[in-house]
């Protein structure tokens, strides 16, 4: 089944042999939806097989790790109706673990169009109806709507070195960056009293004075940071 999944990217498994590549891929989803549902220990190797051999490649630079979520929804105690924003969503992975872990909604943004199609893909073949992914700007859109925020550092790619970055389609600059970090604490100032926000890496900057950190848990070589709007 491993030999299967790194050979065939998601795009093409469904038709490089036809329906038994599918049903084993399947299978395999089952065996993680089943894994967390047992409380077993799901690896980030093990997870990340659900991904094509170029996203594993930038997986552990850009992609939340499996037992940082796993923290982070133990931190949020969410309910079915919380409404989670992405930052940043990339391949889907924050909101796929947490949609497989909590009853809550988890809504992921991202500028790569090729990458929200293939995480909608994928909540689809996980049969989950509590994560989907919009192919947009995150701080062209309104937050309004959401109860917690999530923002792993969405604007570095911006000024890493290239052979960093999650690919070569999407225009950087440090003025972007900036941009983005200057937009994204108007977006913050603007939520409502209550309004959770949860840093990991953080975003740039320091949160608006208006914001209280709730709890920090070191994690890795950053911290897992809870804040609330006062």
């Amino acid at each position: 089944m491993m030999l299967i999944l790194e050979l065939y990217p998601i795009s093409k498994r469904y038709v490089a042999f036809g329906k038994g590549v599918t049903y084993l891929f399947d299978m395999y989803l089952n065996l993680i939806k089943e894994g967390f549902k047992n409380k077993e220990t799901i690896s980030d190797a093990r997870f990340d097989q659900i991904f094509d051999q170029r996203l594993r490649r930038v997986s552990s630079v850009h992609w939340t790790p499996v037992e940082v979520v796993l923290s982070i929804l133990e931190l949020l105690n969410l309910d079915e109706d919380s409404k989670v924003l992405d930052v940043g969503s990339g391949a889907g992975k924050f909101c796929l673990v947490g949609a497989l872990n909590s009853p809550a909604s988890f809504f992921g943004v991202e500028q790569r169009q090729s990458l929200v199609k293939m995480a909608n893909q994928l909540a689809a073949d996980f049969c989950l109806k509590n994560a989907s992914f919009i192919y947009g700007n995150a701080v062209q859109m309104d937050w309004s709507d959401f109860d917690v925020i999530y923002l792993f550092n969405p604007f570095y790619e911006n000024i890493m070195d290239e052979g960093l970055r999650i690919d070569l389609d999407v225009k950087v600059s440090q003025d972007k960056y900036k941009k983005y970090i200057k937009e994204t604490i108007n977006k913050l100032s603007e939520l409502r009293v209550g309004t959770r926000v949860v840093t990991y890496y953080g975003f740039g900057q320091g949160l608006p004075d208006h914001f209280k950190l709730v709890t920090s848990i070191p994690s890795g070589a950053s911290q897992i940071e809870l804040w609330i709007k006062n």
